[in-house]
């Protein structure tokens, strides 16, 4: 009988890497401009026509009426959702009380 003595040694294949390219986020400034904000400052007599317009059309605020800030002269700062809801009130016929 023979015997013969060998060993066998496994080792991992090496793999090759690939470079890894840095991928560079777009800005999204030039794909998305900001919103243009404008200043819109209305008298104390704007507000309360506002809030009287809507009463009569059945206490139909927004979230945007917590956005109303007044300003130091007795003005205030007005959101532009405010300012397209209070033409939207305009243009429509208050709901009839039952």
């Amino acid at each position: 009988m023979l015997l013969v003595g060998c060993t066998v040694t496994i080792k991992p294949l090496i793999q090759n890497k690939k470079a890894r390219v840095p991928r560079h986020q777009k800005h999204t400034e030039k794909n998305h401009p900001r919103k243009k904000q404008t200043n819109n400052v209305k008298e104390t007599w704007w507000i309360e026509n506002y809030h009287k317009l809507e009463a009569s059309h059945g206490a139909y605020t927004i979230p945007s009426d917590v956005k109303i800030r007044p300003l130091p002269d007795g003005r205030f700062l007005v959101p532009d959702e405010v300012l397209k809801h209070y033409q939207d009130l305009l243009l429509v016929t208050p709901t009839p009380k039952p």
